[in-house]
């Protein structure tokens, strides 16, 4: 249970100083160590969604399910850095990176408000500038 209740604090609630709180608190009284609750807020407090998204891969389905609540900040972060930093990439691995394929492009497309171009397996984020 306290698994689900330190994930609970980092995700749903995003109190993450109560979160690492508890954790601190129940290691003491309890004697309590996760490594998937360390990996989790770890990656929450680093905005790594990668090492979020692995982890996510890895738990049981109750925790999986905890950690929906924050897979939606973690999408937006994700496309944020996408964005940023290719100027085309691979459709399939957008879709990994920001969900583990859990939703079809045109979902993604849909729900988050990508104006990126579609050009068969790419994705046309950015066009270079001309230069005159």
């Amino acid at each position: 249970m306290l698994t689900y209740l330190i994930l609970d604090l980092a995700t749903r609630q995003d109190d993450l100083i109560a979160a690492h709180a508890m954790r601190y608190n129940s290691k003491l009284k309890y004697g309590y160590e996760s490594r998937i609750v360390d990996a989790v807020l770890r990656a929450i407090v680093t905005d790594n969604w990668v090492a979020f998204w692995r982890t996510r891969r890895k738990v049981d389905g109750y925790v999986r399910a905890v950690l929906y609540w924050h897979t939606e900040k973690l999408r937006k972060t994700a496309l944020k850095a996408i964005s940023r930093t290719y100027m085309s990439c691979d459709v399939k691995w957008i879709l990994q990176s920001t969900g583990g394929e859990e939703m079809s492009w045109e979902e993604l497309v849909q729900k988050e408000d990508i104006g990126w171009i579609r050009d068969g397996d790419k994705a046309i984020i950015r066009k270079p500038k001309t230069r005159a």
